[in-house]
């Protein structure tokens, strides 16, 4: 595949330099043709032109020379044409990727690691239709519990009919906070918050937003979504279509704070019931359907109290289910699949060590029952990146969870290049 697209930017590369040669070609055509046409100028104005044969002669020769570069330039002309043509459309398919590959070990219980795998290998383009609309779409090529299955990420038509407004119709990130937005590729730490992990796996949901800028340095966002994301634990084992959908509305507003930006966004829905597998009496037990609402506060503070030093922060709140796709037989139905309060939280400052390299740490919270105590998850983390090249970079990451099951630690080192 990187192959392909390779051959691909080499290609969108030659046919404008080829292009270039054929219209000094055609340049040169033509000045042969001008000097044709003033030879036959001259030879009337020195009225030595009479009807004669070697007239006769002279004036054919020179219009069949006229003639065989006339054809010439429009057998050029054509194939200028046609290779113009040919940048146009290469010019409106926009491929880009990035693969991540890593060694990771953690000493984790229920997850031991120690080994080499891909992390990511993302794969999608932007496909110009015309000036006011595209169509977006990603893949991940090492998706599953193996790395190797590939799975969609991005499908979205992406409609602009002003500068001021853009309509998304299709599958893309849900924009709740920042952290699901931003890019896999941008981000400093390993991985997304745990509170996004377990509630918005995927980060990806289906249907229609809009996004408006209704002042120069605010921007709202409307969207009809659905409530679940595609690999969230109730939902990854449910048809995709019609069952255990339900359509919820999300909202939410950004302004700029100078170089950075705040943010404040919900979600209001209902989770559907789910029949778990967990049977009592021989009937399995169904979580009821609740509501589904959260809302997020975010802010990005660059050049925070000196130039070096940028500041990003989340707060999550809300209500859902707890331990989604944990289910047990002494969990109790009516209490433990009932909706909870949940709330998660997380600040990271990052300093800029050199133009090539930064530094960044991070402290992270996640309660998925605020009503009792002894279940929260606390993530201490630090991540050192080093860029080779505005495309290419190494990550060195080391991560404390603290549990009430387990604390334990997770090291990283990731290789990341764009292409």
């Amino acid at each position: 595949m990187k192959t392909f697209i390779r051959g691909f930017v080499f290609a969108s590369s030659l046919l404008p330099g080829m292009a270039f040669c054929q219209a000094d070609e055609i340049n040169s055509l033509r000045d042969q043709s001008q000097k044709v046409i003033q030879r036959m100028a001259d030879l009337a104005a020195s009225g030595k032109m009479t009807v004669n044969d070697e007239s006769v002669r002279l004036l054919q020769e020179m219009a069949d020379e006229l003639k065989a570069i006339n054809e010439k330039l429009k057998a050029l002309q054509t194939q200028l044409d046609t290779k113009s043509k040919d940048v146009d459309k290469l010019k409106k398919f926009q491929p880009f990727g990035w693969e991540q590959f890593q060694y990771r070990s953690s000493d984790q219980l229920a997850a031991k690691q120690d080994s080499f795998n891909f992390r990511r290998i993302r794969i999608g383009a932007n496909y110009v239709i015309d000036p006011k609309t595209t169509m977006r779409f990603s893949f991940d090529a090492a998706a599953g519990a193996a790395s190797s299955t590939p799975t969609l990420r991005d499908a979205q038509l992406i409609y602009t009919p002003n500068p001021k407004l853009t309509l998304r119709a299709g599958q893309f990130p849900v924009r709740l906070g920042y952290e699901m937005a931003r890019s896999s590729s941008d981000r400093e730490q390993m991985e997304r918050s745990q509170y996004i992990q377990k509630n918005f796996a995927a980060e990806r949901s289906q249907g229609i937003m809009a996004d408006y800028e209704l002042t120069p340095a605010l921007t709202g966002t409307l969207a009809a979504v659905n409530s679940l994301t595609i690999n969230d634990p109730e939902q990854a084992g449910v048809a995709s279509s019609t069952a255990g959908r339900r359509v919820g509305a999300m909202a939410g507003l950004r302004m700029k704070v100078g170089k950075g930006n705040v943010g404040v966004s919900g979600l209001a829905s209902r989770r559907p019931l789910y029949t778990t597998s967990v049977s009592v009496a021989g009937a399995p037990v169904v979580a009821p359907d609740i509501k589904r609402e959260y809302l997020f506060l975010d802010a990005f503070l660059p050049s925070f109290i000196v130039p070096q030093l940028s500041f990003r922060g989340e707060f999550m709140t809300g209500r859902d289910r707890n331990n989604l796709g944990n289910y047990t037989l002494n969990a109790g139905a009516a209490r433990d699949y009932s909706a909870v309060s949940v709330r998660g939280w997380h600040g990271q400052l990052s300093y800029a060590l050199s133009p090539k390299s930064d530094l960044s740490v991070r402290l992270e919270e996640f309660d998925p029952n605020t009503a009792t105590t002894g279940n929260s998850v606390k993530v201490y983390g630090g991540v050192y990146q080093y860029f080779l090249n505005p495309t290419a970079k190494i990550a060195l990451s080391y991560e404390l969870f603290r549990t009430s099951v387990q604390n334990y630690r997770v090291f990283t080192v990731r290789s990341q290049f764009k292409f």
